[in-house]
């Protein structure tokens, strides 16, 4: 049973010692390469646990007798491969797990790991099918977090949000339309299909995107639908210059440059050049010498931006609640007290952005998260001080929603001030 050896050493660096998903996955084959007929079973299992690990440990939790971590993360696979999975035999299964316990607990979880009936049963009959602990449970996302969101939204709108979190997300591709159309990528590949919104596709292939051709070629690249769908309705022939800062997403960065290619000046802020080589080759590889690409905190851009702009579109740092389907240890990483530390900073960044939009231009503020203090609560305290804008158009995606996003955006103006007559 060296896949669940395996998944053990991996799940106690994750849980108990804060390390991602990825960098454990990672670590635990790059010195072994006897393991790495494994890593795709291992891959699964720890991924099933990390997206069930409430439950799991809520089980284990309150099991008669203490454990230590190894043989709770023994437990933990075991019930990821015993409840979902089912992909190791079952029998040899426990005759490993049983050898890190005594008789007495073995006599304990032999019940537990034989367990076929649905997981849902599980939850303690204690716990109230419409209490915020049983959702928090049966969806593993933290109480803290369901509780904010059914303030936020409501319980339908949350409930239908925990639903979609527990699926895959769609991996929806950008066509670059510089190069081919949307139709010749569908005709030529079975492995993309359409997107419910235009110049885009949705890869559902079962090699990893990256080995897909059209991919390798940059004929396509991912991009969240929600994103374009907004692009789309302020990166118009009207804008004369522009500037995008942006935190941290790349590709938002993508699509401002296909949207205006060389056609006009663009101005593109973030934190740190020196952490996003990829844009700096995509500049040189498609020679945009029109792209002024600058490194900077929000409050110091005045020395890279020497005009008022037609369009400003703020990406600031959020809490990214988009990720949860993308990584399965999202939330467990997430620290609650973070979001005030958050919500601040984008209160700066959008303070500092504003101030380059010119006369009867274009603010946008943007955030890939589900969450009114970073969402809508901010943009009216924002407008609230700032008479001289108006807001034109706001939105909330949700995951659930067509174009299968987590994303709020606010698209404001600023007014022309009035002249006084003499």
């Amino acid at each position: 049973m060296r896949p669940l050896e395996i998944v053990k050493d991996i799940l106690k660096q994750i849980l108990y010692q804060g390390m991602e998903f990825k960098h454990a996955l990672r670590l635990a084959f790059k010195d072994n390469q006897a393991d790495k007929e494994y890593a795709s079973l291992v891959s699964a299992i720890v991924g099933c646990e990390l997206r069930h690990h409430l439950l799991f440990s809520r089980i284990v939790g309150d099991l008669a007798g203490d454990y230590n971590e190894d043989q709770k993360c023994l437990l933990f696979a075991a019930l990821a491969n015993t409840l979902f999975l089912k992909r190791l035999d079952q029998d040899d299964v426990f005759t490993y797990v049983r050898a890190s316990f005594d008789e007495e607990q073995a006599n304990v979880i032999e019940k537990l790991i034989a367990y076929q009936d649905s997981p849902r049963d599980l939850i303690p009959e204690s716990i109230p099918p419409e209490s915020l602990e049983y959702l928090s449970l049966r969806f593993n996302t933290p109480e803290w977090l369901v509780k904010m969101w059914q303030k936020h939204f409501g319980r339908g709108v949350t409930y239908k949000l925990l639903k979609k979190n527990n699926k895959p997300q769609l991996q929806s591709c950008r066509v670059n339309t510089l190069v081919t159309t949307t139709k010749e990528v569908l005709d030529d590949n079975p492995e993309f299909r359409e997107a419910p919104i235009s110049d885009m596709v949705i890869y559902q292939g079962k090699a990893p995107i990256r080995k897909n051709i059209f991919f390798q070629s940059f004929d396509v690249f991912l991009l969240k639908m929600a994103i374009k769908e907004m692009m789309d309705k302020v990166c118009g022939n009207d804008v004369g210059e522009a500037f995008l800062y942006s935190y941290e997403d790349n590709s938002i960065i993508r699509e401002f440059f296909l949207k205006f290619d060389k056609k006009i000046g663009l101005n593109l802020g973030v934190p740190n050049t020196d952490e996003r080589v990829d844009i700096s080759k995509i500049i040189r590889y498609n020679k945009l010498t029109n792209v002024n690409f600058f490194g900077a905190h929000s409050s110091e851009m005045k020395a890279a931006i020497s005009r008022p702009q037609d369009l400003v579109i703020v990406n600031p740092q959020s809490s990214n609640f988009d990720l949860i389907r993308a990584y399965p240890d999202y939330l467990l990483h997430f620290k609650r007290e973070s979001i005030d530390e958050i919500v601040a900073s984008q209160k700066e960044t959008l303070e500092n952005c504003s101030f380059y939009v010119g006369e009867e231009g274009i603010l946008v503020y943007t955030v890939s998260t589900i969450n009114r203090k970073e969402g809508r609560s901010l943009v009216m305290d924002f407008l609230d001080k700032h008479r001289d804008f108006v807001l034109i158009e706001e939105k909330q995606r949700f995951p659930f929603d067509p174009l299968d996003t987590a994303l709020y955006y606010a698209i404001m103006k600023r007014k022309v001030e009035a002249v006084p007559s003499e």
